[in-house]
């Protein structure tokens, strides 16, 4: 994730105006499920948490960085 230290909200539906389900933490592994859909200018992905099992929700796509982007692959 491209969050720094602020880490990333994730929410029950695609929008900002989306109930915060939880907050995934920089170094969490996510897995994106579905998406894109587009909403209030911005591009989102429902995901799960890898690193916390059994946490879902939509995050905006800009502050998600592919896993082989940070391996240098």
């Amino acid at each position: 994730m491209g969050t720094g230290a602020a880490g990333l909200n994730l929410r029950d539906e695609p929008r900002l105006s989306g109930d915060v389900q939880f907050r995934a933490q920089e170094g969490d592994r996510l897995k994106v499920l579905d998406g894109p859909q587009f909403f209030d200018d911005l591009e989102w992905c429902e995901v799960e948490s890898l690193t916390r099992p059994g946490q879902f929700g939509w995050a905006a796509r800009d502050f998600l960085i592919a896993a082989d982007a940070l391996n240098g692959e």
